[in-house]
């Protein structure tokens, strides 16, 4: 081989190697672009992740308070059939168990 054939093959090893560098580095961008989409998108879904279980345990204290004081409610009525009005006390004490029984069946508790 002469001096200009070998020149010639530098050459081409030269401008090979660097199509493939360039398409490396290419390839290598749109991976980091996805990488950074994907983490944009996890940081989104954690964020909505928290705010869900942050309503749902919200909703989980208020439903407690509810029957708590639907509890409450009932014991006082128990409390009152004994000293007053029956039939009035009666008929509140049964529409306050109702209600507990239609809270606590939402929920999905049973007693």
């Amino acid at each position: 081989m002469n001096d200009n054939e070998v020149y010639i093959l530098l050459f081409v090893v030269f401008i090979v190697l660097l199509y493939f560098l360039i398409k490396f580095k290419r390839d290598l961008n749109s991976s980091n672009k996805l990488i950074a989409e994907h983490k944009e998108k996890i940081k989104y879904l954690r964020t909505i992740n928290s705010e869900n279980e942050h309503k749902r345990i919200n909703l989980k204290h208020e439903t407690e308070k509810e029957i708590s004081a639907l509890h409450h409610k009932i014991e006082n009525l128990e409390a009152k059939i004994k000293d007053g009005t029956k039939n009035q006390v009666v008929a509140m004490l049964k529409s306050q168990k109702n209600k507990r029984d239609r809270v606590l069946n939402q929920v999905g508790l049973s007693e």
